[in-house]
């Protein structure tokens, strides 16, 4: 049975948004367990996941990136899942969480790439991404694009079951999402100043390379389109305390001078 906000036994969010949980979603990361929920916010059915480690000290920044990364996708011209930051009071405990909304609609069918190209597997760095390819020729440049975005934020997790599709002849792609492990967001502030002193295209990466740099080997065109500097790092500014984001806004200009998306 579903919860209500509006009771005071039950969970709430501290921005005020109506909230009713339908159920507990259970997820594991590499730093630990990600509790998550599905229900309602306002109305409109949605998805809340707290931190890596929540409630302990090295509690992870994945929350954090989700927001970031996703307005930064909205700046770059990638569709996206909107996130929200907020905070969850649920069970006497309290947690800080993003929020988004589900959007599947009931009348359509989805799948993966994982499970269009089921073969995928079988294959590795320039031969998977063919294979892949090969399958959905014309979604190419979305592919593309979803790869370099993920080198910009640094995104360590983009496995073929994050790429989600609309079921149709021919398949078509839905919103980005999941930046969770993205911007060192496991990583503590003194940790991320060691990183950035690596060479930048060496970082982790999924799913067609161990890094970055040989996936955008592989890439062609792609659809992002240039932004302002100072919009980036306000939007940086505002989720992250003042070390954390100089080193993050750091990585960004970097990566995004690399690809020539910096407005003039």
């Amino acid at each position: 049975m579903a919860v209500s906000a509006n009771d005071s036994r039950g969970p709430r969010l501290a921005s005020g948004r109506q909230l009713t949980i339908e159920k507990e979603i259970s997820a594991q990361s590499s730093k630990g367990n990600l509790k998550k929920w599905y229900g309602a916010i306002d109305g409109v059915p949605s998805y809340l996941k707290t931190n890596s480690n929540p409630l302990k000290t090295d509690e992870g920044k994945e929350c954090k990136s989700e927001i970031i990364c996703c307005q930064l996708a909205a700046l770059l011209g990638l569709p996206t899942v909107a996130y929200t930051l907020d905070r969850l009071h649920i069970d006497g405990l309290s947690y800080e969480i993003c929020t988004s909304p589900d959007f599947t609609e009931k009348t359509k069918n989805y799948t993966t790439i994982a499970k269009l190209c089921n073969k995928a597997t079988s294959f590795s760095g320039r031969a998977k991404y063919e294979y892949v390819i090969g399958c959905i020729p014309h979604l190419k440049k979305w592919v593309d694009t979803v790869l370099l975005f993920d080198c910009i934020i640094n995104n360590h997790d983009r496995h073929l079951n994050n790429f989600m599709l609309v079921a149709d002849s021919p398949p078509e792609p839905c919103l980005c999402y999941d930046y969770g492990d993205s911007l060192f967001s496991t990583l503590e502030t003194r940790e991320i100043k060691r990183a950035l002193a690596m060479p930048l295209n060496y970082t982790q990466s999924k799913p067609f390379g161990s890094v970055h740099g040989a996936q955008m080997e592989l890439i062609g065109k792609t659809a992002l389109f240039p932004v302002f500097l100072p919009y980036v790092y306000k939007m940086v500014n505002a989720v992250l305390e003042k070390d954390r984001s100089k080193l993050i806004n750091i990585w960004l200009k970097t990566k995004l001078h690399e690809f020539d998306l910096i407005k003039k």
